[in-house]
Protein backbone atom coordinates (compact mmCIF):
# COMPACT_ATOMS: atom_id res chain seq x y z
CA UNK A 1 0.00 0.00 0.00
CA UNK A 2 0.88 3.54 -0.66
CA UNK A 3 1.98 5.68 2.00
CA UNK A 4 1.11 9.66 2.96
CA UNK A 5 4.16 11.81 3.04
CA UNK A 6 5.20 11.47 7.11
CA UNK A 7 4.04 15.48 7.07
CA UNK A 8 0.41 14.82 7.16
CA UNK A 9 0.35 12.02 10.07
CA UNK A 10 1.46 12.41 13.69
CA UNK A 11 1.59 9.29 16.09
CA UNK A 12 1.55 9.83 19.95
CA UNK A 13 3.19 6.24 21.06
CA UNK A 14 3.14 8.13 24.70
CA UNK A 15 1.57 7.54 28.12
CA UNK A 16 -1.10 9.77 28.95
CA UNK A 17 0.19 12.31 31.30
CA UNK A 18 -0.16 12.10 34.99
CA UNK A 19 -1.54 15.50 34.64
CA UNK A 20 -4.19 14.82 32.20
CA UNK A 21 -7.98 13.74 33.86
CA UNK A 22 -10.50 12.39 32.42
CA UNK A 23 -13.72 13.90 34.25
CA UNK A 24 -16.05 11.52 35.16
CA UNK A 25 -13.86 8.68 34.32
CA UNK A 26 -14.93 5.07 34.49
CA UNK A 27 -12.00 2.78 37.20
CA UNK A 28 -12.41 0.27 33.63
CA UNK A 29 -11.23 3.18 30.80
CA UNK A 30 -11.15 6.80 29.82
CA UNK A 31 -12.17 5.71 26.68
CA UNK A 32 -15.90 3.92 27.63
CA UNK A 33 -18.32 6.88 26.40
CA UNK A 34 -21.04 8.24 28.36
CA UNK A 35 -23.90 8.14 25.37
CA UNK A 36 -23.25 5.00 22.69
CA UNK A 37 -25.49 5.35 20.42
CA UNK A 38 -26.60 9.06 21.15
CA UNK A 39 -25.90 10.39 17.50
CA UNK A 40 -27.10 9.81 13.95
CA UNK A 41 -26.03 10.69 10.56
CA UNK A 42 -26.72 9.66 6.84
CA UNK A 43 -25.45 9.29 3.87
CA UNK A 44 -26.71 12.18 2.64
CA UNK A 45 -24.73 14.34 4.78
CA UNK A 46 -22.38 17.12 3.56
CA UNK A 47 -19.87 17.60 6.50
CA UNK A 48 -18.46 14.52 8.39
CA UNK A 49 -18.45 14.58 12.51
CA UNK A 50 -18.08 11.18 13.24
CA UNK A 51 -17.12 9.31 16.30
CA UNK A 52 -16.90 5.46 16.56
CA UNK A 53 -18.83 5.30 20.07
CA UNK A 54 -21.89 7.98 19.94
CA UNK A 55 -22.14 6.50 16.35
CA UNK A 56 -22.80 2.83 16.93
CA UNK A 57 -26.33 1.86 16.23
CA UNK A 58 -28.26 -0.95 18.54
CA UNK A 59 -30.80 -1.53 15.40
CA UNK A 60 -32.00 -5.00 15.52
CA UNK A 61 -32.03 -7.12 13.42
CA UNK A 62 -29.94 -5.49 11.31
CA UNK A 63 -28.17 -8.34 9.00
CA UNK A 64 -27.31 -7.88 6.53
CA UNK A 65 -26.31 -4.57 7.33
CA UNK A 66 -26.87 -1.89 4.51
CA UNK A 67 -24.66 -1.03 2.27
CA UNK A 68 -23.33 2.46 3.15
CA UNK A 69 -23.58 1.14 6.90
CA UNK A 70 -25.76 2.08 9.80
CA UNK A 71 -24.71 5.70 10.52
CA UNK A 72 -22.32 5.73 8.10
CA UNK A 73 -20.24 2.70 9.80
CA UNK A 74 -20.15 -0.87 8.88
CA UNK A 75 -18.86 -4.05 11.09
CA UNK A 76 -16.60 -6.43 9.49
CA UNK A 77 -13.55 -8.06 9.51
CA UNK A 78 -10.27 -9.10 6.96
CA UNK A 79 -9.58 -12.74 6.72
CA UNK A 80 -5.76 -12.80 6.88
CA UNK A 81 -3.75 -10.28 4.59
CA UNK A 82 -4.18 -6.25 5.37
CA UNK A 83 -6.56 -5.82 2.84
CA UNK A 84 -9.51 -3.30 2.75
CA UNK A 85 -10.49 -5.34 -0.51
CA UNK A 86 -10.93 -8.48 1.30
CA UNK A 87 -13.47 -6.66 3.69
CA UNK A 88 -15.99 -9.26 4.65
CA UNK A 89 -19.16 -7.47 6.82
CA UNK A 90 -20.48 -9.12 9.99
CA UNK A 91 -23.25 -11.36 10.42
CA UNK A 92 -24.12 -12.06 13.90
CA UNK A 93 -25.32 -9.35 15.95
CA UNK A 94 -24.81 -11.35 19.51
CA UNK A 95 -27.70 -12.01 21.19
CA UNK A 96 -28.33 -13.61 24.70
CA UNK A 97 -30.71 -16.28 26.10
CA UNK A 98 -33.97 -14.27 25.11
CA UNK A 99 -32.81 -13.20 21.81
CA UNK A 100 -32.06 -9.74 22.97
CA UNK A 101 -29.28 -8.09 21.19
CA UNK A 102 -26.08 -7.82 23.71
CA UNK A 103 -24.79 -5.07 21.77
CA UNK A 104 -21.74 -6.40 19.41
CA UNK A 105 -21.33 -7.75 16.12
CA UNK A 106 -19.15 -10.84 15.65
CA UNK A 107 -18.35 -13.26 13.12
CA UNK A 108 -19.28 -16.45 14.89
CA UNK A 109 -18.86 -15.54 18.88
CA UNK A 110 -19.15 -19.33 19.29
CA UNK A 111 -16.20 -20.25 17.43
CA UNK A 112 -13.72 -16.81 17.05
CA UNK A 113 -13.36 -13.98 19.22
CA UNK A 114 -13.62 -11.33 16.27
CA UNK A 115 -16.25 -9.04 17.98
CA UNK A 116 -16.68 -4.89 17.49
CA UNK A 117 -19.10 -2.99 20.34
CA UNK A 118 -19.27 0.75 21.15
CA UNK A 119 -16.18 0.94 23.11
CA UNK A 120 -13.40 -1.53 21.22
CA UNK A 121 -13.38 -4.95 19.88
CA UNK A 122 -11.48 -8.12 19.57
CA UNK A 123 -9.26 -9.62 16.29
CA UNK A 124 -9.37 -13.35 16.40
CA UNK A 125 -5.41 -15.25 16.21
CA UNK A 126 -4.08 -18.23 15.01
CA UNK A 127 -3.28 -19.08 18.54
CA UNK A 128 -5.94 -18.87 19.77
CA UNK A 129 -7.83 -19.10 23.35
CA UNK A 130 -11.05 -21.55 24.80
CA UNK A 131 -14.61 -20.17 24.73
CA UNK A 132 -16.58 -19.62 27.89
CA UNK A 133 -20.26 -20.60 28.56
CA UNK A 134 -22.26 -19.65 27.14
CA UNK A 135 -20.36 -18.80 24.08
CA UNK A 136 -19.29 -21.88 23.50
CA UNK A 137 -20.00 -24.82 21.33
CA UNK A 138 -18.99 -28.50 22.81
CA UNK A 139 -20.31 -30.30 20.38
CA UNK A 140 -19.21 -28.73 17.16
CA UNK A 141 -15.74 -27.45 18.33
CA UNK A 142 -14.99 -28.58 21.71
CA UNK A 143 -13.55 -25.30 23.03
CA UNK A 144 -15.90 -24.60 26.57
CA UNK A 145 -13.73 -24.07 29.14
CA UNK A 146 -14.56 -21.82 32.61
CA UNK A 147 -11.38 -20.76 33.11
CA UNK A 148 -10.50 -19.93 29.12
CA UNK A 149 -6.50 -20.34 28.13
CA UNK A 150 -5.08 -21.88 25.38
CA UNK A 151 -6.26 -23.76 22.93
CA UNK A 152 -3.88 -26.64 22.89
CA UNK A 153 -5.23 -27.30 19.44
CA UNK A 154 -3.64 -23.88 18.18
CA UNK A 155 -2.78 -22.74 15.45
CA UNK A 156 -5.26 -26.02 14.30
CA UNK A 157 -8.08 -25.64 16.65
CA UNK A 158 -11.40 -24.60 14.70
CA UNK A 159 -11.34 -21.46 16.21
CA UNK A 160 -8.16 -20.83 14.95
CA UNK A 161 -8.02 -18.23 11.93
CA UNK A 162 -6.26 -14.67 11.42
CA UNK A 163 -9.07 -12.18 11.43
CA UNK A 164 -8.72 -8.63 11.96
CA UNK A 165 -11.61 -6.99 13.63
CA UNK A 166 -12.76 -3.91 11.03
CA UNK A 167 -15.05 -0.79 12.01
CA UNK A 168 -15.33 0.95 8.44
CA UNK A 169 -16.56 4.21 7.98
CA UNK A 170 -18.36 4.87 4.84
CA UNK A 171 -17.69 9.05 3.58
CA UNK A 172 -21.25 10.26 2.71
CA UNK A 173 -22.23 9.92 -1.32
CA UNK A 174 -23.38 13.77 -0.43
CA UNK A 175 -19.83 14.76 -0.13
CA UNK A 176 -17.96 15.53 -3.29
CA UNK A 177 -15.13 15.73 -2.10
CA UNK A 178 -13.40 17.24 1.58
CA UNK A 179 -10.45 16.86 3.81
CA UNK A 180 -10.71 14.96 7.07
CA UNK A 181 -8.93 14.81 10.80
CA UNK A 182 -8.84 11.07 11.72
CA UNK A 183 -8.01 10.16 15.02
CA UNK A 184 -8.03 7.08 17.04
CA UNK A 185 -7.38 6.13 20.91
CA UNK A 186 -6.96 2.99 22.16
CA UNK A 187 -6.35 0.90 25.39
CA UNK A 188 -5.04 -3.06 26.19
CA UNK A 189 -8.40 -3.73 28.08
CA UNK A 190 -7.55 -3.50 31.65
CA UNK A 191 -8.49 -6.10 33.79
CA UNK A 192 -5.42 -7.80 31.99
CA UNK A 193 -3.92 -10.06 34.60
CA UNK A 194 -2.48 -13.34 32.78
CA UNK A 195 0.57 -13.25 31.94
CA UNK A 196 0.04 -14.70 28.21
CA UNK A 197 -2.21 -11.55 26.90
CA UNK A 198 -0.60 -9.58 23.63
CA UNK A 199 -1.74 -6.44 22.46
CA UNK A 200 -2.97 -5.76 19.22
CA UNK A 201 -2.11 -3.01 16.12
CA UNK A 202 -4.24 -0.45 15.43
CA UNK A 203 -4.41 0.65 11.52
CA UNK A 204 -6.18 3.36 9.72
CA UNK A 205 -6.73 2.40 6.27
CA UNK A 206 -8.10 4.72 3.36
CA UNK A 207 -10.15 2.63 0.76
CA UNK A 208 -10.74 5.12 -2.23
CA UNK A 209 -11.37 3.84 -5.68
CA UNK A 210 -9.84 0.63 -5.12
CA UNK A 211 -6.72 2.09 -3.97
CA UNK A 212 -5.32 0.93 0.03
CA UNK A 213 -3.34 3.82 1.61
CA UNK A 214 -2.27 2.73 5.07
CA UNK A 215 -2.61 6.50 7.24
CA UNK A 216 -1.65 4.94 11.02
CA UNK A 217 0.12 2.23 11.90
CA UNK A 218 -0.67 1.96 15.98
CA UNK A 219 1.04 -0.42 18.25
CA UNK A 220 -1.47 -0.80 21.29
CA UNK A 221 1.10 -3.46 23.53
CA UNK A 222 0.48 -5.18 26.92
CA UNK A 223 1.48 -3.24 30.04
CA UNK A 224 2.53 -6.02 33.29
CA UNK A 225 4.31 -3.43 35.06
CA UNK A 226 1.28 -2.33 37.83
CA UNK A 227 3.22 0.88 38.93
CA UNK A 228 3.54 2.30 36.28
CA UNK A 229 3.48 6.18 35.87
CA UNK A 230 0.44 7.86 33.52
CA UNK A 231 -1.74 5.18 33.11
CA UNK A 232 -5.28 5.44 34.17
CA UNK A 233 -5.55 3.68 37.39
CA UNK A 234 -8.01 0.83 37.78
CA UNK A 235 -9.38 -1.64 40.58
CA UNK A 236 -9.59 -4.15 38.24
CA UNK A 237 -6.10 -5.28 36.90
CA UNK A 238 -2.88 -3.73 35.71
CA UNK A 239 -2.77 -0.26 34.55
CA UNK A 240 -3.19 -0.04 30.45
CA UNK A 241 -1.37 3.86 28.96
CA UNK A 242 -4.03 4.92 26.41
CA UNK A 243 -2.47 5.25 22.81
CA UNK A 244 -3.26 7.88 20.20
CA UNK A 245 -2.89 8.61 16.52
CA UNK A 246 -3.31 11.38 14.29
CA UNK A 247 -3.89 11.52 10.20
CA UNK A 248 -5.10 15.60 9.14
CA UNK A 249 -5.92 16.76 6.25
CA UNK A 250 -6.60 13.58 4.28
CA UNK A 251 -8.55 14.12 0.90
CA UNK A 252 -11.64 11.83 0.66
CA UNK A 253 -15.19 11.92 -1.18
CA UNK A 254 -18.14 10.32 -1.12
CA UNK A 255 -18.13 5.79 -1.21
CA UNK A 256 -14.67 5.83 0.05
CA UNK A 257 -13.73 3.70 2.66
CA UNK A 258 -11.86 4.72 5.69
CA UNK A 259 -11.14 1.14 8.11
CA UNK A 260 -10.24 1.33 11.65
CA UNK A 261 -8.36 -1.90 11.65
CA UNK A 262 -7.99 -4.12 14.90
CA UNK A 263 -5.21 -6.88 14.21
CA UNK A 264 -3.96 -9.50 16.25
CA UNK A 265 0.12 -9.75 17.01
CA UNK A 266 2.64 -11.88 14.85
CA UNK A 267 4.74 -13.66 18.12
CA UNK A 268 7.90 -15.26 17.11
CA UNK A 269 7.28 -17.36 20.26
CA UNK A 270 4.12 -18.79 18.58
CA UNK A 271 6.20 -19.70 15.26
CA UNK A 272 5.31 -15.58 14.47
CA UNK A 273 1.76 -16.81 14.02
CA UNK A 274 -1.02 -14.36 15.39
CA UNK A 275 -2.28 -15.13 18.67
CA UNK A 276 -5.14 -13.31 20.76
CA UNK A 277 -4.79 -13.98 23.69
CA UNK A 278 -6.48 -11.60 26.13
CA UNK A 279 -6.44 -9.36 23.42
CA UNK A 280 -9.37 -7.35 24.06
CA UNK A 281 -8.76 -3.13 23.13
CA UNK A 282 -10.83 -0.30 23.60
CA UNK A 283 -10.83 1.87 20.89
CA UNK A 284 -12.47 5.94 20.39
CA UNK A 285 -12.74 6.58 16.16
CA UNK A 286 -12.99 10.04 15.23
CA UNK A 287 -13.38 11.33 11.70
CA UNK A 288 -13.84 15.40 11.18
CA UNK A 289 -14.41 17.65 8.33
CA UNK A 290 -11.07 19.66 8.26
CA UNK A 291 -10.99 23.27 8.57
CA UNK A 292 -7.89 24.96 8.05
CA UNK A 293 -5.51 25.14 10.67
CA UNK A 294 -4.18 27.94 12.52
CA UNK A 295 -0.10 28.38 12.93
CA UNK A 296 -0.22 27.06 16.57
CA UNK A 297 -2.60 23.82 15.50
CA UNK A 298 -0.08 22.53 13.00
CA UNK A 299 2.64 21.97 14.88
CA UNK A 300 0.40 19.65 17.59
CA UNK A 301 2.70 16.70 18.25
CA UNK A 302 2.85 14.34 21.09
CA UNK A 303 0.97 14.82 23.99
CA UNK A 304 -0.20 17.37 21.98
CA UNK A 305 -2.18 15.17 19.63
CA UNK A 306 -3.66 12.82 22.48
CA UNK A 307 -5.40 16.49 23.58
CA UNK A 308 -6.83 16.75 21.01
CA UNK A 309 -8.26 13.67 21.29
CA UNK A 310 -9.39 13.60 24.42
CA UNK A 311 -11.19 17.28 23.66
CA UNK A 312 -12.80 15.64 20.51
CA UNK A 313 -14.50 12.65 22.79
CA UNK A 314 -15.65 15.13 25.58
CA UNK A 315 -19.08 15.04 24.37
CA UNK A 316 -18.90 11.25 25.24
CA UNK A 317 -17.80 10.63 28.47
CA UNK A 318 -18.10 8.00 30.90
CA UNK A 319 -21.85 6.76 32.67
CA UNK A 320 -23.15 3.50 30.75
CA UNK A 321 -25.70 3.44 33.35
CA UNK A 322 -27.37 6.69 32.66
CA UNK A 323 -27.74 5.82 29.40
CA UNK A 324 -29.34 2.08 29.76
CA UNK A 325 -31.93 3.61 32.34
CA UNK A 326 -33.11 6.37 29.56
CA UNK A 327 -33.29 4.03 26.81
CA UNK A 328 -36.00 2.60 25.48
CA UNK A 329 -35.60 -1.36 22.99
CA UNK A 330 -33.58 -0.46 19.77
CA UNK A 331 -35.69 0.35 16.93
CA UNK A 332 -35.76 2.70 13.84
CA UNK A 333 -34.55 2.73 10.85
CA UNK A 334 -30.65 2.75 9.47
CA UNK A 335 -30.66 6.10 9.25
CA UNK A 336 -33.39 7.40 10.65
CA UNK A 337 -33.76 7.96 14.86
CA UNK A 338 -30.94 7.56 17.81
CA UNK A 339 -30.92 4.13 18.25
CA UNK A 340 -29.84 3.35 21.92
CA UNK A 341 -28.65 0.22 24.05
CA UNK A 342 -31.77 -1.22 26.00
CA UNK A 343 -32.37 -0.86 29.52
CA UNK A 344 -31.98 -5.13 30.37
CA UNK A 345 -28.74 -4.79 28.13
CA UNK A 346 -26.04 -6.60 30.30
CA UNK A 347 -22.45 -5.77 30.46
CA UNK A 348 -21.52 -4.95 26.84
CA UNK A 349 -17.54 -5.41 28.01
CA UNK A 350 -17.45 -8.91 29.25
CA UNK A 351 -16.74 -10.37 26.12
CA UNK A 352 -13.43 -8.72 26.05
CA UNK A 353 -12.41 -9.86 29.80
CA UNK A 354 -9.69 -12.86 30.22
Amino acid sequence: MKMRALSRMAIGYILLGAGITFVNATPLSPLICDHPGSTSASPANTSINANSCTDFSYRFPNTPQPATGTNNWLYGYYPGLLDPGNFMPMLQQVTGSNGHFLGWWAVDFNRYWTSLDAFGGHPNGEFTDYHNPPFCDDVRYQNCSTQGGLDPRSPNSPGSADQKAVRRYVVPVGIGGTTVDINIMAQKDPRTTDPSAHGTIEYVILYSGGVATRLIALNVPVNFDPNIQGAPPTSQGIPQPVYSASANSISVKGGDFIDFVMAPVNDPAFNNKTVDFSAGVFEVATIQSASVPEAATSLLVGIGLILVGVLRIRPSRLNRSAARSAANDSRGSAHGPVECPPANVPDLLTHRAG
